[in-house]
């Protein structure tokens, strides 16, 4: 689901375990808080029941253009 263009201004990743090439991932993301004009979104990577990595990051979200 496309939410229109934005950029990551501020951005955190955490590494908690290690993965090996092949293992299975999924990525879960989470929309936190959303602004006017900004975004913050948290994403778990998790190998199982595993947490793996964990990012969090602001998101500037640009106007969408107007259409004539």
């Amino acid at each position: 689901l496309s939410r229109g263009l934005g950029y990551v201004y501020k951005r955190q990743m955490e590494y908690l375990r290690p993965v090996q090439v092949g293992d299975p991932v999924e990525a879960i993301a989470e929309e936190i808080h959303r602004g006017n004009r900004t975004a913050l979104y948290r994403v778990e990577v998790r190998r199982g029941e595993e947490r793996v990595a964990l990012f969090t990051g602001w998101v500037y979200r640009f106007p969408a253009p107007q259409s004539d």
